[in-house]
C-alpha cells in the first residue's frame, strides 16, 4: 500500500453513502438547532474535501439542482472514477479536481455554502489536518455549514450494531 502523509494513494475507497453529508440533512439538523443555514433552494456552493469516488457528491448534484458542487481528492484514481460515473449519468453541477489540500488552500478563489470532509481527517498527518482546517477558515462563507466527520471506528466497533440501529 502506498501512503503519503497518511493518505492512501493506491487503492480506491469502497463506495459507501452517507445521508449525513446531503445539504437538506445538513440544514435540517442545524436549522433544528435553533441556527442559520444556507438556503438550498436557492444558488449554493459545496465543497467535499476527499471526496473519494464521489459517490455522495453525484447524489447531492443530482437531488440539487440550484447547487454548484466540487469534489477534490489526492487520488487521481478517485477523480477518475468520479468524473465517468458523473458523466455517464449526465450531472452537470460538478466539478471533481485532483488535487491535495495544500494545493487546494493556495489555487481556490471560491467560498463555499457547505465543506464536508468525512473520515479522512482521522487517517492524514497533522500537517493536512491543519490543511483541512485552513481550508474551511478562508473558504467557508458566514453563514456556512462545515462538517467534520472524525472517523474512529476500530475504537467504537462495538457500537456498530447500535449504531446502524438507530441510523
Amino acid at each position: 500500500m502506498n501512503k503519503q502523509n497518511g493518505y492512501v494513494l493506491d487503492t480506491t475507497y469502497p463506495v459507501f453513502f452517507y445521508k449525513e453529508m446531503q445539504p437538506l440533512w445538513l440544514k435540517t439538523i442545524v436549522s433544528f438547532l435553533g441556527f442559520q443555514t444556507p438556503d438550498i433552494t436557492e444558488e449554493f456552493s459545496y465543497l467535499e474535501l476527499g471526496c473519494a469516488t464521489g459517490v455522495n457528491l453525484i447524489v447531492a448534484a443530482i437531488n440539487n439542482p440550484d447547487g454548484n458542487f466540487v469534489g477534490i481528492d489526492f487520488n487521481q484514481q478517485h477523480i477518475e472514477k468520479a468524473k465517468q460515473l458523473a458523466n455517464s449519468i449526465g450531472v452537470k453541477n460538478i466539478k471533481f479536481i485532483h488535487t491535495d489540500f495544500a494545493h487546494f488552500l493556495v489555487e481556490n478563489k471560491c467560498k463555499f455554502d457547505f465543506i464536508v470532509n468525512h473520515g479522512t481527517f482521522s487517517w492524514v498527518s497533522p500537517e493536512v489536518q491543519k490543511n483541512i482546517l485552513d481550508i474551511v477558515a478562508h473558504f467557508l462563507n458566514n453563514t456556512g455549514l462545515f462538517y467534520l466527520h472524525y472517523m474512529c471506528y476500530p475504537a467504537s466497533a462495538s457500537l456498530h450494531s447500535v449504531q446502524k440501529l438507530l441510523s
